[in-house]
């Protein structure tokens, strides 16, 4: 898998479709997950947005195709690097809805903890679940994984 900023309007526009949002705020990043294919386009498939970047926290929501083979070591190395190195951020954090128990279970098994409950405050209409990771507790920044080399495995 290979990580790209290209096209920002092409994995912006995306990773809305995928989460059924009708767009980013202007500040808003996206990092690409490509799978590689020999003499073909490369496979979009995941995309990761920063925004509501304030201080030394910020809001990320990660899109995928479904598939898992995208969350492999070195991609969630790298993406943790580029938040919280390069753009020095101490705490990541996300809403996940309460009902996307999948989407509950990988944040976990990436290495997110869940910081609380919002009534209503999930996209979809039902409880948001808060979750965060902070830089100190980032297991892809000290090189800890299951020895597996996918976090969603």
């Amino acid at each position: 898998m290979k990580l790209t900023v290209d096209h920002q309007d092409v994995l912006l526009a995306w990773a809305a479709r995928k989460l059924g949002t009708d767009g980013w705020p202007k500040e808003s990043r996206a990092y690409g997950v490509v799978e590689p294919r020999e003499g073909m386009k490369p496979l979009l498939r995941a995309a990761i947005v920063v925004n509501s970047h304030h201080g030394a926290s910020c809001r990320i929501h990660i899109a995928s195709d479904g598939s898992r083979k995208w969350a492999t070591r070195d991609v969630l190395a790298r993406i943790s690097a580029f938040i919280h190195i390069g753009m020095k951020v101490n705490r990541v954090w996300t809403v996940v809805s309460a009902t996307n128990v999948p989407a509950i279970v990988a944040a976990l098994k990436i290495g997110f903890q869940i910081q609380g409950r919002v009534a209503r405050g999930a996209d979809d209409g039902s409880d948001g679940i808060i979750v965060s990771m902070f830089a100190d507790e980032n297991p892809w920044l000290k090189g800890e994984d299951d020895g597996k080399g996918s976090a969603a495995a």
